[in-house]
């Protein structure tokens, strides 16, 4: 009676190079403007993802943003648009 061993073979996981062009102290990005694997990195960055209507716009849009402090994510993105705006 001959023993045979058993062979485990670990799943290949397949990497792919990523590049990630975002500050993450700018605390402010349009989802839209940037690549999905950049979304993933600023949400593991403490980032929210939250949606609001720009100034000078009458659509809903997606942003990413990094709250300071104890402001809630709609005041925290009223002053950023107001200020990208001017």
């Amino acid at each position: 009676m001959s023993l045979q061993k058993e062979q485990q073979f670990e799943p290949v996981i397949e990497q792919k190079d990523v590049t990630i062009r975002v500050d993450e102290c700018r605390g402010f990005y349009r989802k839209t403007d940037i690549t999905s694997d950049e979304v993933t990195y600023l949400l593991n960055q403490g980032y929210i993802l939250s949606s609001h209507v720009p100034l000078g716009s009458c659509r809903s849009e997606e942003y990413l943003l990094k709250l300071t402090g104890n402001q809630s994510a709609e005041h925290f993105f009223s002053c950023k648009d107001a200020f990208r705006v001017h």
